[in-house]
């Protein structure tokens, strides 16, 4: 199994890149870092792109203040209780 690590920021079209990623998202261990922007019509690309990956079998991390990953259930809720507007996000295989 390969393993790897992909950044994505691509303005909003993080979920064009993701299924062009589609066979190796099937094949391979990948760990991805994404932008993921909070709140409004702004994010639904952002929003798109979790739902796409979460159905893969990712689950999602963010980095917290102690250099780990941690697993976050609802994002949205975890970033805007914090007062972040946008943040990368950790992608893993569950």
């Amino acid at each position: 199994i390969t393993k790897a690590l992909i950044k994505i920021d691509a303005e909003g079209g993080e979920l064009s890149v993701l299924r062009g990623l589609d066979q190796s998202l099937e094949g391979h261990t990948l760990t991805i870092v994404m932008e993921y922007l909070v709140g409004g019509g702004v994010n639904s690309p952002h929003q798109q792109s979790l739902q796409y990956l979460l159905s893969k079998g990712y689950a999602v991390h963010i980095i917290n203040d102690e250099g780990q990953m941690q697993s976050v259930t609802d994002l949205d809720a975890f970033l805007m209780g914090r007062g972040i507007d946008s943040d990368n996000v950790v992608l893993v295989r569950a």
